[in-house]
């Protein structure tokens, strides 16, 4: 089942929705439901020897797969701080932004139905800590960049960004310099 389709009953009055465009919804009393993705970080982590974090998934969906820490943004949270509570409880560490590499549309399969995602993908590095598992997370591994594109990623989208970094990353970490030195 889609997010579009998962909603049925209006959450304010309870009455029965009413499909009005793919991202509208209405009941008989007027009230307006939209349907909205929900919003995401992940983060690409490079160590001083240039090898990508990968965390494997310990909860569904898909677990056992590898991704790039990630995680939803929460209600009045900004991105950077998002993605830094992230690591935090997902790894124990503390990060240092350093890049931003692109928006990416997505899907997130939750207790049967398929959420529309919008994952913001930032580029960061690790500035204190020792990694312990905790969360989602069963585990960790250091990957070299020729080996990631080989890695089974849990969701489609992840291939997207981990392309995106390969071909795009030495200039956006170019723009984000320059644009940090200016504040």
């Amino acid at each position: 089942m889609t997010r579009n389709n998962a909603y049925k009953f209006c959450p304010q009055c309870g009455h029965k929705l009413i499909r009005q465009s793919k991202t509208l919804l209405r009941c008989n009393s007027g009230h307006a439901y939209y349907i909205s993705p929900k919003p995401s970080n992940v983060i690409i982590l490079e160590n001083d020897r240039g090898e990508i974090l990968l965390t494997k998934r310990g909860i569904a969906p898909r677990i056992g797969y590898y991704d790039f820490p990630w995680g939803f943004i929460n209600s009045g949270e900004a991105l950077e701080e998002s993605a830094k509570r992230e690591i935090k409880e997902e790894l124990g560490i503390d990060i240092e932004i350093v890049g931003y590499l692109g928006s990416y549309p997505g899907m997130y399969l939750y207790k049967n139905i398929n959420y529309e995602t919008i994952a913001f993908a930032l580029v960061a590095k690790i500035t204190k800590g020792k990694i312990l598992i905790n969360d989602d997370v069963s585990g960790y591994i250091f990957m070299k960049k020729d080996k990631v594109s080989n890695t089974r990623l849990a969701f489609p989208y992840f291939t997207k960004i981990w392309k995106d970094y390969l071909s795009q990353y030495q200039e956006v970490r170019e723009v984000w310099l320059m644009y940090s030195r200016s504040l």
